[in-house]
């Protein structure tokens, strides 16, 4: 079994510290066509493509704009989207953890 590096921190701790800095922070998760998020023909993106977006909202008072990712879904061994519930949950989580490392620069309120 490979080793964990030790710096690694999962998206959900990640998520735990970004709530001690911006406490209320709320973040969701839905599907939206590629071509909505500027992924071009080439690359798979059109309106039957999808992606995972995952947007962080901060409270109003912080006066901090939204953050967003996005991650297509993970493929199996014949190269088709894996879309079952677990498929979407994993999906979530690794999309979260694009969009707390988008979150990086955003000040802390502390």
């Amino acid at each position: 079994m490979p080793e964990i590096d030790p710096n690694y921190a999962s998206p959900f701790l990640r998520w735990a510290l970004l709530l001690e800095d911006h406490p209320n922070a709320e973040y969701d998760a839905e599907w939206v066509p590629s071509d909505e998020e500027g992924v071009p023909p080439q690359f798979g993106g059109g309106p039957e493509a999808g992606v995972c977006k995952v947007t962080i909202t901060f409270p109003p008072a912080s006066g901090l704009d939204p953050v967003s990712a996005i991650r297509p879904a993970d493929k199996d061994r014949n190269g088709r989207p894996k879309m079952g519930v677990d498929d979407w949950l994993t999906l979530r989580t690794k999309t979260l953890g694009r969009a707390l490392k988008a979150a990086d620069s955003v000040p802390s309120s502390r």
